[in-house]
């Protein structure tokens, strides 16, 4: 297994492991990435890597850094944590998320989030397992 920093080379298996791992989301993915093409994103405000086994794109983690300008640290929001559906359960996603955890602390960022929907089980005790805690409270959201 290997980490690495995503390159545009990767971008034809990163967005069909995206399009199976969020089906509900498929066309809105689909339209997302169809404007950043090779989702070449700006490096100082998103990190995103790959897994790799037997030199394929198995795993994909994109994250958002935050700055928070009245306590001046950074935050990272995790957008998307997947793994292709024939690699899952073989410690891809934790080895993706240890890897933005090590950035993290090199980076003095004050938080990790992300939000997992109650039927991804096997996703949330991850994140569990890794030390993510759930918050009290809710995220608000206004569709536009």
């Amino acid at each position: 297994m290997e980490i690495r920093k995503y390159n545009s080379n990767d971008f034809e298996k990163v967005v069909e492991i995206l399009i199976d791992s969020f089906p509900e989301s498929s066309s809105k993915i689909k339209d997302f990435l169809t404007c950043f093409e090779k989702l070449e994103l700006d490096i100082n405000k998103y990190i995103q890597l790959v897994a790799i086994e037997d030199s394929t794109v198995v795993g994909y983690v994109l994250v958002t850094r935050s700055n928070d300008p009245i306590i001046g640290r950074v935050n990272y929001w995790i957008d998307y944590v997947c793994v292709d559906k024939d690699y899952r359960g073989r410690g891809f996603a934790k080895a993706l998320l240890i890897e933005i955890e090590k950035l993290a602390q090199n980076e003095n960022v004050l938080y990790l989030q992300l939000t997992s929907s109650r039927s991804r089980t096997v996703a949330r005790k991850i994140y569990l397992d890794l030390g993510f805690e759930i918050r009290e409270s809710d995220i608000f959201r206004k569709v536009m």
